[in-house]
């Protein structure tokens, strides 16, 4: 998941050559989270994808996300944090602390950033008979580690909240302020061009399996 799109296209192309052999007659949707959208796009964009019948998008960062400017700022978040958590849950943070670290220093988000090769490649209009819908995010809470203080006080620490020490108020992205963005895709940048939009209240990992939106 963290590699070259053009992984992804390929198993696409297996895929969808697989759904028309059994089912000829039947026609296809795309729907595609996060790159997954994006790789649906480029899809249409750059083969002959016939019987296609339409495209859904799921938090995808039609626009490109600014994310990646900021995984400089977790290892900061994760030293403050360190002195306010018991030892025993210093090793859950950490690790999902690394993880989204990892993530956002990968090539997959170095392809995302809004003035990338790639991003520039699907700007070419997907075909006009396309059926499109899209979906956004507009609430940040990635993820939560609740500590137990004692029996009766515990403390709930979020993501993106925990940044907001780390990164000046003037410089917080979109992706991150509650009711603009999912935690890694804004919602404006999950508008696909010339489709029907909704946003939902759920975060980018949540968007995946929201019921309300599926």
């Amino acid at each position: 998941p963290l590699g070259p799109i053009q992984v992804a296209i390929n198993e696409l192309k297996t895929a969808l050559a697989m759904i028309r052999n059994k089912w000829p007659q039947k026609p296809v949707y795309l729907v595609g989270h996060s790159r997954g959208g994006l790789s649906a796009r480029y899809f249409l964009l750059e083969e002959p994808a016939t019987a296609i019948e339409g495209l859904i998008t799921i938090s995808s960062p039609h626009s490109g996300t600014d994310m990646a400017k900021f995984s400089r700022y977790l290892k900061p978040a994760g030293v403050l944090l360190e002195k306010i958590i018991p030892s025993k849950s210093k090793v859950m943070l950490t690790k999902a602390l690394s993880r989204l670290s990892a993530f956002l220093q990968s090539h997959a988000i170095e392809e995302l950033t809004p003035d990338s090769e790639f991003m520039a490649s699907i700007k070419k209009p997907l075909p006009k008979e396309l059926r499109k819908l899209s979906f956004g995010g507009i609430s940040p809470a990635l993820f939560q580690l609740i500590v137990r203080l004692n029996a009766d006080n515990y403390k709930t620490i979020k993501f993106p909240d925990l940044l907001t020490g780390v990164i000046p108020a003037n410089h917080l992205p979109r992706e991150l302020t509650p009711g603009q963005g999912d935690a890694l895709v804004s919602a404006k940048s999950a508008r696909l061009t010339g489709s029907k939009h909704y946003d939902f209240p759920a975060n980018h990992v949540r968007a995946a399996y929201d019921h309300k939106i599926h």
